[in-house]
């Protein structure tokens, strides 16, 4: 009787192995078919982790197999020393081999499945639950996105060529996406990098335009900073803008999506300011927007790295084409160029969690759009602004709703009784 060894590591067992097995004994049917397992220390050793089932967890499935005879323990390397020391006929692997011996028959893998395979399904999976088991109606990070999750990594911003590679991908992308020439990015979220550009950027009269909370707080923000006393600070509302036509402004700022208010700058508005103000520079805050919205006139923009990307919180990114105002004495934290020459430490992870979000970006978009689409539809008797004013990232309504166990609504900072904003990044992905 021929004396057959399969050897494995079959840390999660599946039907590829299965396959292997019944093949095996059906190319040798009356032989006497040995599995040589590899050891936990050899796993550990060679790829990386301890295995999920230990050797005789591993080894009592094997046993229970109607074509397995024996198990014996193995180095995840098969040599000659090995066959003749267990007196072996012929060793059989799939068709990946990297052993090295006298004798061996390969046989095609099953496709599409491996341990590794598995491992990541599982993990998926588990992220995948966590997403059903709580439905988040806010602005973000609704929605966990699995490959994100799975793509943080230890990285570190100097003398790591994969985290370096990571980064360059994510902050291309970016600058695609924005139009812009020059990017930065630093940790914390967009508020960090509103600040960081007004400072930086903005000089002589400016115009705010006061459109909801949000610009509101970049107003005051902008009021109180004692490194923006030099400038000349004018606020207007959106329908105000007639009134201030006699001005040459040299910057505007706006936030183009208020989440908190769910309303958005139209581009017919867009047009209009343009028209009006040819001249000014346009600093947008671009929190709720970015992927989200069409912006083709600002100068800088803000935004963060947990909204319309679909990335982990952590991040704040500020894309420009202007040059900086450099007559003013910013302390290290604030000076945007301590940033650009990267001497702070950065969002690292909150960047790897971009790296798939980035190439999906269209797909984003288009599925929070659905969500906004099919929640528009059954809830349209109750929308307070028309189309060209709803941003996609949320929808104010004259309707109140009941939070149950499961759910997390969105609690605007302001919003009337009666009234309620509700988000739509709950399945971006």
């Amino acid at each position: 009787m021929k004396r057959v060894c399969l050897d494995m590591s079959a840390t999660l067992f599946h039907h590829g192995h299965v396959r292997l097995i019944k093949n095996a004994k059906k190319l040798y049917p009356n032989s006497f078919l040995i599995i040589a397992l590899t050891t936990d220390d050899d796993i550990k050793n060679i790829k990386g982790y301890n295995p999920e089932l230990n050797f005789n967890n591993r080894k009592e499935i094997l046993e229970s197999i109607a074509y397995v005879d024996e198990v014996i323990p193995s180095p995840w390397k098969i040599n000659q020393n090995f066959i003749d020391k267990n007196k072996i006929d012929i060793l059989v692997h799939g068709d990946d081999n990297s052993n090295s011996v006298d004798n061996i028959h390969l046989l095609p893998r099953t496709k599409g499945i491996s341990s590794t395979k598995l491992r990541e399904m599982a993990f998926h999976s588990i992220i995948s639950k966590r997403n059903n088991k709580k439905k988040m109606y806010t602005p973000g990070p609704a929605e966990l996105s699995s490959h994100g999750v799975l793509n943080i990594r230890p990285v570190f911003g100097r003398g790591d060529d994969e985290y370096k590679n990571i980064e360059e991908n994510v902050l291309n992308a970016l600058l695609k996406l924005t139009s812009k020439e020059e990017i930065i990015r630093l940790q914390g979220g967009s508020t960090n990098g509103i600040e960081i550009a007004m400072v930086n950027f903005l000089q002589g009269k400016v115009l705010f335009i006061d459109s909801g909370y949000y610009s509101n707080r970049s107003l005051n923000m902008a009021l109180n900073n004692p490194l923006l006393s030099d400038i000349d600070i004018q606020k207007c509302f959106p329908d105000e803008l007639e009134n201030f036509t006699s001005t040459q402004f040299d910057w505007i700022f706006l936030a183009h999506s208020e989440t908190g208010n769910g309303w958005k700058f139209s581009d017919n508005y867009f047009n209009r300011l343009k028209k009006l103000f040819p001249k000014s520079k346009f600093m947008f805050d671009s929190t709720a927007s970015i992927n989200l919205e069409t912006e083709n006139i600002s100068d800088v923009q803000c935004f963060s790295s947990c909204k319309g990307l679909g990335g982990l919180t952590g991040a704040a990114f500020i894309t420009y084409s202007v040059k900086k105002n450099k007559n003013r004495n910013l302390p290290f934290t604030l000076d945007i160029d301590t940033y650009k020459n990267k001497l702070f430490t950065g969002p690292y992870h909150a960047i790897c969690s971009l790296e798939y979000s980035v190439k999906n970006l269209e797909t984003i978009r288009m599925n929070v759009k659905k969500q906004k689409d099919l929640f528009i539809k059954k809830y349209i008797d109750y929308v307070i602004y028309p189309e060209e004013n709803q941003p996609l990232i949320s929808t104010k309504l004259k309707k109140t709703f009941h939070q149950g166990d499961d759910e997390i609504y969105y609690i605007p900072r302001t919003v009337k009784k009666g009234e309620s904003i509700v988000c739509h990044f709950n399945k971006m992905f």
